[in-house]
């Protein structure tokens, strides 16, 4: 009986220890959180984010989750991620069901009144502008689904309205045009719009030849996050843990990238990465060094320019 409760409390001391690792790593998120922008909607307004994200929202075609009409004030919550170090330290990616996506932008919007999430009433939508210093074809909307920490975009082909144009606001053109004048560009939009809030992206599928698998090793205690930056791509995918190893799926071959890992154990901070091309089914062996918070921060805000 003695011998059985010495296992029983060992197992659990193990996986308590597991445990607390693994949340330890969740926890790094908290350094990159973008600020969430809150905005009152009192009619049929637009909503510009602080990073040049523009809503369209009528709060007549909003209604409780049950179903209920609102009668309130409605608040916009929104966050805003177009750099790779946004992407990267929050644990997302651009990938839709395994398949490697070259993102313009992600948001995330909410809506609320009297401290009630909202949703969008049946065949009503918000309308977007991703702005972006370059057009691209085949820019589409995805919807984010996050599942066990991970998110995976589920595309809406049918949504695109528009992938060019200009907008002022009366009370900021002055400021506009003078961004005319530097670079005309810079106000280029994608304009989309979604039946869904929430996580929502500006997307098009990166056209695949040549894949292969690669895996990554890595000490895996705490369970760290593993990822792979595209340098030539706006592009970030996530591995696979697979039992001492991370598995990455279908990466086109020759693709220049940065292997990355990020963890925390025992408040402790760790960061590796290796800058690499993909050959054929390669292994790589990723290892990782303690750092402190800010130079973690530094590290990551680095690969916006790699």
């Amino acid at each position: 009986m003695t011998r059985h409760l010495l296992i029983i409390t060992t197992l659990l001391l193990l996986t308590s220890c597991f445990r607390e690792n693994y949340q330890d790593t969740e926890k790094i998120n908290y350094l990159f959180a973008k600020q969430i922008q809150t905005f009152e909607l009192s009619g049929n307004d637009s909503i510009v984010g602080n990073e040049g994200t523009i809503l369209f929202i009528n709060p007549n075609d909003l209604e409780f989750e049950t179903g209920e009409s609102i009668n309130g004030k409605v608040q916009i919550e929104l966050s805003e991620y177009y750099s790779k170090s946004d992407i990267l330290g929050m644990n997302l990616s651009t990938l839709c069901d395994g398949q490697l996506l070259e993102t313009a932008g992600m948001i995330e919007v909410n809506t609320f009144s009297k401290n009630q999430k909202l949703k969008l009433k049946k065949n009503a939508t918000v309308k977007i502008k991703f702005p972006t210093n370059e057009l691209s074809n085949d820019m589409e909307l995805f919807n984010g689904e996050i599942s066990n920490g991970t998110i995976n975009w589920k595309s809406n082909r049918k949504t695109q309205i528009n992938a060019a144009g200009l907008f002022f606001q009366d009370e900021t053109f002055e400021a506009w045009e003078e961004a005319v004048e530097e670079n005309y560009n810079a106000l280029n939009y994608y304009i989309l719009e979604s039946k869904k809030l929430g996580w929502i992206n500006c997307d098009k599928f990166y056209k695949l030849k040549n894949i292969t698998n690669i895996n990554v090793k890595t000490d895996t205690v705490g369970r760290p996050i593993i990822s792979l930056v595209f340098t030539e791509l706006n592009s970030i995918m996530s591995g696979y843990y697979n039992k001492d190893k991370y598995l990455f799926k279908n990466i086109p071959i020759g693709s220049d990238v940065n292997c990355i890992g990020i963890k925390k154990v025992n408040n402790k901070f760790y960061f590796g990465y290796q800058h690499i091309k993909i050959e054929p089914n390669m292994e790589i062996e990723l290892k990782l060094h303690e750092l402190t918070e800010k130079e973690l921060k530094e590290k990551i805000q680095s690969f916006d320019n790699k």
